[in-house]
């Protein structure tokens, strides 16, 4: 009504008032035809507005259109323009990803002609990333309440759709059932929780994924796909709260997946939301960890100068640890200043420099002793950091000099 104020501007009193009158019409009108698709009780007067809509003969359908996306003015303007090219066409918003298209017409050749149209609509709508589905035709407008459940079931097979392209009909979908799904939620949110627990992002993705393949492979059904990942995400978040409240300096907690309104997002979009997600959440949990990474350094390196002369590796390391081999050679590179074979390896050189200082042990057991078996790489890696042979460096220590003599 605001807006019909605004446009009353500069036309002459009657005109306003007629203006003003019309778009209390049209709202009227638009409240009806909302409430008898939800399956609302009408009021006398919306009965009323509605059996004025009916048309002798005509037969009324219901079209939805479901957008992956908040409705742009770009959009907007494309559903209006389709709207006032023509009469007895009612645009509903239902929510802001989703319409529908109330329409009656009357005749097989006038059908045929609005099917095409509305398949040009779903042409000129596809890069919006929109789904449309028809329900089937009802002989007055106070029952399209059941086209409109047609049409909602028809939709549901546009959720594996990537091609944004066409318009379903409540008969082309007939026997084409969707199966029971429930039993993929464990395995998935196994994998993502270990994801969260090792930081590793590659296993996150990795994991929708497969279960996105699997959804598809399948064909289960939308809504069993929508309930298992919101399940899923609720315990990502979880585990996310849970690991923040240990930090009360940490930032705000992770929003609610749900924020998202599920019920006209397909496949795609769906896993881009939880893609999305789970980049908050990993964010997020990393900002937590950096307050715990000191401590996790500190414990690693304690160990590694304890058991540097043993057979290490990143992954064995990782392991004692509970820590992802990638994520922890990059902490100990971030932390240390070195990657971790350089950090061992100086461990190793700095012990074999001390015992070359005592005259109990052979160049060749020292090299042993501190975790060498190869003596090669030993001499390689004890002369990449002192600039000097072992044995040269030996004879250099002056207590020693004595005891090396020939």
């Amino acid at each position: 009504m605001k807006g019909s104020h605004l446009l009353c501007e500069g036309l002459s009193a009657h005109n306003k008032q007629q203006l003003i009158h019309l778009a209390a019409q049209q709202e009227a009108r638009s409240t009806a035809l909302q409430a008898v698709l939800r399956g609302h009780g009408l009021s006398e007067e919306a009965m009323a507005i509605l059996q004025s809509l009916d048309l002798s003969g005509a037969r009324w359908q219901v079209c939805l259109i479901h957008s992956a996306d908040p409705c742009s003015r770009d959009l907007q303007q494309r559903l209006q323009h389709f709207l006032w090219e023509r009469e007895q066409l009612y645009l509903l918003p239902l929510t802001e990803r989703q319409w529908a298209i109330v329409f009656a017409v009357r005749g097989y050749g006038a059908q045929r002609e609005l099917d095409k149209r509305l398949q040009d609509l779903s042409a000129r709508l596809a890069r919006f990333r929109t789904h449309m589905a028809c329900g089937s035709s009802q002989a007055s407008i106070l029952h399209i309440a059941a086209s409109m459940r047609d049409a909602q079931e028809a939709i549901a097979h546009k959720f594996y759709d990537i091609t944004y392209m066409g318009v379903l009909s409540i008969h082309s979908v007939q026997g084409r059932g969707f199966t029971n799904g429930y039993g993929e939620a464990a395995p998935w949110l196994n994998r993502i929780l270990g994801s969260l627990a090792t930081l590793d992002w590659a296993e996150y993705v990795d994991a929708a994924a497969a279960a996105a393949a699997g959804f598809k492979a399948r064909r289960v059904h939308p809504e069993q796909v929508k309930t298992m990942t919101a399940y899923c995400m609720h315990h990502v978040r979880e585990y996310v709260r849970r690991s923040m409240s240990r930090h009360p300096a940490a930032a705000a907690e992770p929003p609610d997946f749900l924020e998202v309104d599920l019920s006209v997002i397909g496949l795609e979009a769906l896993m881009e939301r939880v893609s999305q997600y789970g980049q908050v959440c990993f964010r997020q949990l990393l900002s937590c960890r950096e307050e715990e990474v000191l401590g996790v350094v500190q414990e690693i390196n304690a160990y590694l100068k304890e058991h540097y002369q043993e057979k290490l590796s990143i992954k064995s390391l990782a392991k004692r640890f509970y820590l992802h081999p990638a994520y922890l050679g990059q902490l100990l590179r971030k932390k240390n200043g070195v990657s971790f074979h350089i950090f061992v390896h100086d461990l190793r050189i700095q012990e074999a420099a001390r015992l070359l200082q005592e005259v109990q042990y052979s160049i060749t057991e020292i090299a042993e002793r501190v975790g060498y078996s190869n003596y090669s790489h030993f001499l390689k890696e004890f002369e990449k950091r002192l600039h000097i042979s072992p044995m040269k460096y030996r004879k250099s220590i002056p207590s020693l000099k004595e005891h090396l003599k020939p």
